[in-house]
């Protein structure tokens, strides 16, 4: 009740969400080796509530449909393998962030688990990606944001696919591909792109900027070492 919080924790196992956890105003806390948010497993707060699910030797798996929600409290998901997204939402400007490899072995990926093309991050602030071996992949299996501003970085093998509905902000320390060639890919459905951070893709990784109806800024370097760079807008803007 009011702003109490839940913590639900297995010490040595998986936890299975198949009914609703919530907290009116409260911070919401899921940990286990693996998390398992099935259908019905919905988790949600209000006001200045935090989610925070940590899977600590597994995956964080969010069945489609499934949902976390909250206003102005941080949403965290962080496991030590991969985060199969549905939705995570905020309805004010909630900082999102997801980690994949939170062991940093090397292993792990952030992956679109939904059927459609529904967005997978809903924020006015700014989420945080961070994954070993992949963020989203070409076409459907794209990370799907309706956001403020954008950071990620994958660090091993992968690429980085992101489809943002309206105007997105390249923030923090950009968006970077570490290694493996890995490519990205960010496309902007409706609104502005601007880059105020770095864009650099690893060895001959390509980079593909693109703001369908609308104008691309580029307020920082987008680079390749080898890679093709492709930038497309409306109005290109390089500041």
């Amino acid at each position: 009740h009011g702003s109490g919080t839940v913590t639900l924790n297995a010490d040595a196992g998986t936890v299975t969400l198949a009914a609703a956890v919530s907290s009116t105003t409260g911070a919401v806390a899921v940990t286990g080796d693996v998390i398992a948010q099935n259908a019905g497993g919905n988790i949600s707060t209000t006001g200045a509530g935090t989610i925070t699910v940590t899977a600590d030797t597994g995956a964080i798996t969010m069945a489609d449909g499934t949902s976390s929600s909250t206003a102005d409290g941080t949403i965290s998901y962080s496991a030590a393998t991969d985060v199969a997204l549905s939705l995570l939402t905020s309805s004010a400007a909630a900082a999102i962030n997801v980690t994949a490899d939170s062991d940093a072995n090397g292993s792990g990926a952030i992956t679109d688990n939904t059927a459609g093309e529904a967005a997978n991050l809903i924020t006015t602030g700014t989420a945080t990606l961070i994954a070993a071996q992949g963020i989203g992949a070409a076409a459907a299996a794209d990370i799907d944001t309706t956001i403020g501003t954008l950071v990620a970085t994958n660090s091993t093998t992968g690429a980085i696919f992101i489809q943002e509905t309206s105007g997105l902000i390249i923030g923090g320390t950009g968006v970077r591909t570490l290694a493996g060639d890995g490519n990205i890919n960010i496309d902007v459905d409706a609104g502005a792109l601007t880059v105020n951070s770095v864009v650099t893709a690893h060895g001959s990784g390509t980079v593909t900027l693109n703001a369908a109806a609308g104008t691309v800024t580029l307020a920082a370097a987008v680079s390749s070492p080898t890679g093709a760079v492709a930038v497309t807008g409306d109005v290109i803007a390089q500041n």
